[in-house]
Order: C-alpha cells, then sequence, then structure tokens
C-alpha cells in the first residue's frame, strides 16, 4: 500500500513546526552583559562585606568569572567603581523634563520630580554610594572623581528641573536651591531607612510641600 501524499495543509504544517534557528548574540552583546554581570556582582560585595573589602578577586568570584576577566572589562578597581555609580544613578536615561512639563500643574511636575529622584536614592543599592564614598576618603583621586562625577549628576538633574519649569521662566539659582534641598532631604531619608526599613510617605509629602514652595517662591511667572 502506498502511503498517502501529504495535501497542501499538511505540508504547511510541516514548513511550520520546523525549529526556529536562535540568533546568536554578538561580542558587544555578549560583553555588555558580562559587564553588566561584574557591576552587580561589585555592588553585592559592597553591600555584604564593605567598600574595604571591594577586590576585584571578590568580584570575579560572586560572578563566578576568573580575575582575567575582570581585568578585561574594567582595568582596576577604580573604574570598576566608577561603572558602579554608573549603575546606581539612571538620570541620564530617563529625560525628566520630558516626563514632567507640558500641561501639568506645579504639584504635579514637583510630585513627578521627588519621585523620580527617590526612585533613585530611595533604592537599597544606593546606599553603596555612601559606602564608597566614605571608604575613599583617602584615595585623593578616587575622591575627586567621585566629586566631579556628583557635580555632572546635580547639574543634570538641575537643568532637567529648569527645563520642566520652563513655562514658569524658574531661575537657574531658584533651580539649584530646589533641588539642593530636596537632594538633601532624601539622602537623609535614604541613610534613615537603611535602619528604619523605609521612607514614610509622609516625609517625601514634606519634600514636595516644601519644593512647592521654593518653585513659587524662585520662579517668575510669565
Amino acid at each position: 500500500m502506498q502511503g498517502r501524499v501529504p495535501d497542501k495543509e499538511g505540508l504547511q504544517r510541516t514548513k511550520t513546526a520546523r525549529p526556529v534557528r536562535r540568533l546568536r548574540r554578538t561580542q558587544e552583546e555578549r560583553s555588555r552583559e558580562t559587564r553588566r554581570k561584574l557591576v552587580e556582582a561589585a555592588i553585592c560585595v559592597v553591600q555584604e562585606s564593605g567598600y574595604a573589602n571591594l577586590t576585584i578577586s571578590k568580584v570575579a568570584q560572586r560572578a563566578r568569572l576568573s580575575n582575567g576577566a575582570v581585568q578585561h572589562h574594567f582595568s582596576s578597581r577604580e573604574v570598576l567603581v566608577l561603572a558602579v555609580l554608573e549603575s546606581l544613578y539612571d538620570v541620564p536615561e530617563i529625560p525628566l523634563a520630558e516626563r514632567v512639563s507640558g500641561k501639568l500643574t506645579v504639584r504635579e511636575r514637583i510630585n513627578s520630580f521627588i519621585d523620580f529622584l527617590w526612585r533613585i536614592y530611595g533604592r537599597p543599592e544606593y546606599l553603596v554610594f555612601w559606602d564608597i564614598a566614605f571608604g575613599s576618603r583617602s584615595d585623593a583621586l578616587l575622591r575627586q572623581k567621585l566629586q566631579d562625577y556628583q557635580r555632572d549628576i546635580r547639574q543634570l538633574i538641575r537643568k532637567q528641573l529648569a527645563a520642566s519649569f520652563a513655562d514658569m521662566d524658574l531661575t537657574p539659582d531658584g533651580a539649584d536651591k530646589v533641588c539642593s534641598a530636596s537632594i538633601g532631604c532624601l539622602h537623609g531619608f535614604a541613610l534613615q531607612a537603611a535602619f528604619d526599613g523605609d521612607c514614610r510617605r509622609v516625609d517625601l509629602d514634606q519634600v514636595k510641600k516644601i519644593a512647592c514652595d521654593q518653585i513659587h517662591k524662585y520662579a517668575r511667572i510669565k
């Protein structure tokens, strides 16, 4: 008996049943993934053992990679530390002005601004920054780079805040005062949360009220 010849529908099913080949990742993608893994490992090491115990060997062990793999991507501990800082600050990746400008009220924009900052400073990982900052006090070169990086981040946040209140002509001095007061409060809440467990909503609301009052004080409403 001759086998039955499959009809067109059967042939189509046979064709579609073939497994799809997975595209291989590029070298750049693999390198980016390895760097991400190493940065996350470094954060874990600092969280668990402190900045003083951050070594290439411990990071490699945590990431389950060789010391050579770490040094291939990060030539020194200092370079790795700077990469950790970049991962802690997502500001360059999120255009704040586009998120909070438009037809929103002053309070709505301030609420978005403070909530955005708290998503940075309120993360448990952000405490790693303080550990690095305090632990690197005897390293003049790294301390200077930390200060430069922190200054650049603040300038970026201040610039984005001013842009989000362009319709009110917020003065540069005003934007600086709003940022300094807001970030200073959130820094304190982040440290407090490390001991108390979390920042209370009423605390954030108070920061929002202060920032809102400052906007009205320093803006030249058109």
